[in-house]
């Protein structure tokens, strides 16, 4: 147990010596915060840390460009999502209940 405490406190203390000044040059502000990679490549490496090689940086640069990958493509769909919805026409007086109801006697019909 005073091992792993020890190898975690040290994984922290280098993971944020390694990747601190990796993520500002990776990471534009608004996706993601550099500190929610920093902290998710902590805890990716904590989760492995049996796994992890002898020379770690090599191995933590990689896990904070995949995530900073993963949330870059999350923010693309979440672009393309919201360009979508706003090219979609807003009918003037629109009733969702009526769009409801016409959508439960279609259920009905079918059935």
């Amino acid at each position: 147990m005073e091992t792993t405490i020890a190898a975690g406190s040290a994984l922290r203390t280098s993971s944020n010596a390694i990747t601190a000044p990796f993520a500002p040059t990776r990471c534009a502000e608004p996706i993601p915060p550099r500190q929610d990679v920093i902290s998710e490549t902590c805890l990716i490496a904590w989760r492995r840390l049996d796994a992890l090689p002898d020379a770690p940086l090599p191995w933590l640069y990689e896990t904070a460009r995949r995530l900073l990958a993963n949330q870059r493509r999350a923010a693309g769909h979440q672009q393309s999502v919201a360009d979508r919805l706003a090219a979609e026409p807003v009918a003037a007086g629109h009733d969702l209940a009526d769009a409801v109801a016409g959508s439960s006697a279609r259920r009905a019909t079918l059935a």
